[in-house]
């Protein structure tokens, strides 16, 4: 069994990167479904993903997975999170 917790911290310069109150909002809103897709994405890829927690912008995730690589996955997800919020 593997732990995933992941959460958006720091997030100032990625919300208020810009003045327009729509790309702020856009900004904020993405950050709200970021555990769902994470999960998604986790789910397609390794057997057994539950969710243990989830709010706006976290998540805490259980894979199932006991052959599972911690450090392959952390890097994995660290590659994601980068792609999809630069």
């Amino acid at each position: 069994m593997i732990l995933v917790k992941v959460e958006a911290l720091n997030i100032y310069g990625f919300v208020y990167a810009a003045r327009d109150l729509g790309a702020i909002r856009g900004a904020g809103l993405s950050l709200l479904g970021m555990p769902q897709e994470l999960e998604k994405w986790l789910s397609e890829t390794y057997p057994d993903v539950k969710r243990i927690t989830s709010g706006a912008s976290k998540a805490t995730l259980m894979l199932g997975d006991e052959r599972a690589d911690a450090g392959k996955i952390q890097a994995e997800i660290k590659g994601w999170l980068a792609k999809q919020y630069p």
